[in-house]
């Protein structure tokens, strides 16, 4: 991997396409060299990757005047990427999923419909806001059809588990 080598969990592997279709910031530029090939033993004497409990990616701070990661001046930043702060945002933002496990279901299987390699990004997600009580205020909820003055170019809409497209030319 050109210099840049580090161990490599199972953990790794489940996490790395889910950063990368939501978050192109982790450090996950690992993820075009793993395919269901590299998971296959390769000889008698390979040995599976085990599983290990999930690692917290934390971005560099930067230093505004001179763009270089520097000491975080409080000692936990508040992040974008923090699971906590991330999941209160989704659920409050997105339309109420009601209905419980069971309507989560039916809800894994249109997923598993519209793309196969987001479906369980796109599921573990809103699995975490089934039944979410909390509301944004000024929650935007449409109209969506309006025409934007530059055209927007859609490339590679298979993995792109954020924008479906759907009847949009």
């Amino acid at each position: 991997m050109g210099g840049n080598i580090s161990g490599v969990t199972w953990h790794n592997l489940q996490q790395s396409p889910q950063a990368n279709l939501l978050s192109p910031l982790p450090p996950t530029r690992r993820l075009p060299f793993f395919s269901r090939r590299s998971l296959r033993p390769r000889s008698r004497r390979w040995k599976a990757i085990p599983p290990t409990l999930p690692q917290q990616y934390e971005l560099p701070l930067c230093d505004p005047n001179t763009g270089q990661p520097a000491e975080p001046s409080p000692e936990t930043p508040e992040m974008e990427i923090s699971p906590d702060a991330s999941l209160a945002i989704l659920c409050s933002d997105q339309a109420p999923f009601l209905g419980g496990i069971s309507a989560f279901s039916n809800y894994l299987d249109k997923c598993e419909n519209a793309s196969k390699s987001a479906s369980e990004t796109m599921a573990s997600i809103c699995l975490g806001c089934v039944d979410w009580g909390i509301r944004a205020k000024w929650r935007y909820a449409g109209p969506f059809k309006t025409n934007i003055s530059t055209p927007i170019l859609f490339v590679g809409n298979t993995a792109d588990n954020i924008t479906p497209i759907e009847k949009r030319t």
